[in-house]
C-alpha cells in the first residue's frame, strides 16, 4: 500500500512539472528534477501515457500533458461556472464603485483562499491580486467572509497553526461577520488598502465564493465604505439568486 502511495505522489509531482515556460520534459529532465532514478520516471511515465495524462511529443521524444487533463480541466471550470454568472454584475459593481472586484473561493487542501476572477479598477493606484494565488483565510475581508461561513470542523483546521491568543480575536470576529452578513477590512492584510466582503450561497445555503470590493483607503475611505456597503450585498445576492441561491 505505501509503495502505491508513493507512486501516486511521485506522479503527481511529475505533472507539477510542468509550467507554461516548460511544456516538453524528458526523462533527464525529470529525473533531475526529482531526484529520483530514470528508471523510476520511465515506469511512471508510461503508465501516466497510457491513462491519457501524458503524451510523447513525435520529434522531440518527450512528454507534454495529456487530454486526460484537458477532461479534468473542464470538470473544475464547470464546478466554477460561478464565474460566467458573477462577471457581468462584478464589472457593473466596478464601474460604480470604480475599484477593483474579485471573486475569491476556498482551496480547502491549502487552507487558503484563491482567486478565480476579477474586474481590475481603471485608476493607476489599485488593488491588485493575482488570479490563482493563494492567501490566508484569517486575515482581511475576502479571507474572513468565506471562514465566517465555513463550518465550524473546516475553520478548526484552517486556524490549526494560529497561536491560541489570536484565534479567541478571529472567532469573534466570524460571529460577528455570521451577525451581520458582511467584512470589512481596514488595512489588515495590505497596509492602506480598505475592503468589503459578502458571501455568495447555493441553494442549500452552503457557501460558494465570496465577492469583494478593494482598494486604496485613501479613495476606499470610512465615508465611501459605507456608501458601497450595500451595492455590494446587493451584488452578491444576485449572484447567489442567479446560482440558485
Amino acid at each position: 500500500m505505501k509503495k502505491k502511495v508513493n507512486s501516486v505522489n511521485m506522479a503527481l509531482e511529475i505533472l507539477n512539472c510542468y509550467d507554461p515556460e516548460k511544456m516538453l520534459l524528458g526523462i533527464t529532465e525529470l529525473s533531475i528534477k526529482l531526484g529520483v532514478s530514470k528508471s523510476t520516471v520511465h515506469r511512471l511515465v508510461t503508465t501516466m501515457e497510457k491513462q491519457g495524462y501524458l503524451e510523447q511529443d513525435p520529434d522531440s521524444r518527450k512528454y507534454k500533458l495529456g487530454l486526460s487533463i484537458l477532461r479534468l480541466s473542464e470538470i473544475i471550470m464547470k464546478n466554477y461556472d460561478i464565474r460566467t454568472i458573477a462577471s457581468p454584475i462584478m464589472q457593473r459593481l466596478r464601474d460604480y464603485t470604480e475599484e477593483s472586484v474579485h471573486l475569491n473561493v476556498v482551496s480547502y487542501a491549502q487552507k487558503a483562499r484563491v482567486c478565480i476572477a476579477k474586474q481590475e479598477s481603471h485608476h493607476d493606484l489599485r488593488y491588485v491580486i493575482e488570479l490563482g494565488q493563494y492567501l490566508p483565510l484569517h486575515v482581511g475581508a475576502s479571507g474572513k467572509i468565506l471562514l465566517a461561513n465555513l463550518d465550524e470542523q473546516h475553520i478548526i483546521s484552517a486556524l490549526e497553526n494560529i497561536p491560541d491568543n489570536d484565534k479567541q480575536k478571529i472567532f469573534s470576529d466570524l460571529e460577528k461577520i455570521r451577525a451581520q452578513g458582511y467584512c470589512i477590512s481596514y488595512g489588515e492584510r495590505i497596509p492602506g488598502a480598505s475592503s468589503i466582503s459578502c458571501a455568495i450561497k447555493n441553494r442549500s445555503d452552503k457557501l460558494i465564493a465570496g465577492l469583494t470590493v478593494s482598494g486604496p483607503s485613501m479613495r476606499l475611505t470610512e465615508e465611501k465604505v459605507k456608501e458601497y456597503l450595500e451595492p455590494v450585498k446587493n451584488a452578491a445576492a444576485e449572484i447567489s439568486r442567479q446560482a440558485g441561491y
